[in-house]
């Protein structure tokens, strides 16, 4: 099985809450089947929080600039990165994931 570098949004009252819900809309967007290449496979993982970009920012391009921490490589057990979204309830969720 391959791997997937993954960009995703959510938001939530927290970056835990944004996860949990962002892990949710992943699965239902593609399905509980496993080896998606989303955010869904990462649900059990850790969240680093790598620090904030502004709004309207190129999200994709700015997980992928931050792709190179060690502890995000893993696509199974590896971290999640997280970038908050300016001062509001917004996250960019990024990493590597199981295709």
């Amino acid at each position: 099985m391959g791997a997937e570098f993954f960009v995703t949004t959510g938001h939530g009252m927290s970056v835990d809450d944004a996860f949990k819900k962002a892990v949710e809309q992943a699965l239902w967007d593609h399905g509980h089947s496993g080896y998606s290449g989303t955010l869904a496979e990462k649900g059990g993982c850790n969240v680093l929080f790598v620090g904030t970009i502004p709004e309207g920012a190129d999200y994709f391009q700015e997980g992928y600039d931050r792709i190179d921490h060690p502890s995000i490589q893993d696509k199974w057990h590896g971290d999640v990165g997280v970038l908050r979204i300016g001062n509001t309830d917004k996250y960019v969720f990024f990493g590597w994931a199981s295709s």
